[in-house]
């Protein structure tokens, strides 16, 4: 296959040498052109769509099936390390926190989700999440990762270490273009390989645990879209975000 593959690479660049050799100048000079950019097009496509860090096919068939599936063929090992620097972030008028409850996942694997609300006067310029944690002593020698998804789309992993009575922290930056307006899901997904060499899952399983404190939390930043009349925009700009009371609206009704 190798020889063949060969010869045809030799046959065009002969062929591409006699029809060099027959044409003008000027023609030659074109012809290499148009040449340079088709390959110069190639390659500014393979980059974008190298960059493209999650297609809209990714998108479409998330699912929190495909998301397990996904998270369970990672090797926890190859996980990087927790982020524990506070992401950058545009400033911005508003802010809003969504706080976790106080969770303990055990076992080989668990999850737990939180819901945070889109609405659609917000402009919302980032979200991110901040999770403060602690892991049982038993993970320090076994294969351990902590995955956050967003919307059943895995965005990153880290590695799991005991650190005798100190709480850990770990910043999770969240992609914008997988942020819709709406409610949204945050998932954090524990996974360790409790398995020994013949394949036998480990008795202590309930004893490998990861407790994400009710201090986590997941804060978007944004701005408030100019008034409208949009139907859907209700309650606000009657009762919104920043003014969840409606404090100085008042209803008038006609004699």
């Amino acid at each position: 296959m190798k020889m063949v593959m060969k010869e045809r690479t030799v046959i065009f660049a002969l062929v591409m040498l006699f029809i060099f050799s027959i044409l003008p100048k000027s023609e030659v000079s074109a012809a290499r052109d148009d040449l340079a950019g088709q390959n110069l097009n190639e390659d500014s496509e393979i980059e974008e769509q190298e960059q493209a860090e999650f297609s809209e096919e990714d998108l479409e068939d998330a699912s929190r099936e495909s998301m397990i599936e996904d998270i369970l063929s990672r090797n926890p090992e190859d996980a990087g390390e927790a982020i524990r620097v506070k992401p950058e972030v545009p400033a911005t008028t508003y802010t809003r926190d969504i706080s976790f409850a106080q969770t303990i996942m055990k076992g080989i694997f668990s999850s737990t989700e939180l819901f945070f609300y889109v609405p659609e006067y917000w402009d919302a310029e980032y979200v991110y999440a901040e999770i403060q944690y602690e892991v049982s002593q038993l993970i320090q020698s076994k294969a351990s990762s902590m995955t956050f998804a967003v919307n059943n789309v895995t965005i990153s992993s880290c590695r799991l270490a005991h650190e005798e009575g100190n709480k850990q922290i770990a910043y999770v930056q969240i992609p914008m273009e997988l942020v819709k307006e709406g409610y949204n899901s945050f998932t954090i997904s524990s996974y360790a390989r409790l398995y020994d060499e013949e394949g036998c899952i480990d008795d202590f399983t309930n004893a490998n645990w990861l407790s994400i404190d009710d201090t986590s939390y997941v804060r978007c930043g944004y701005e408030v879209k100019q008034q409208t009349d949009k139907i859907s925009y209700y309650p606000y700009p009657f009762m919104s975000t920043i003014e969840e009371t409606g404090k100085g609206l008042f209803i008038v009704v006609s004699d």
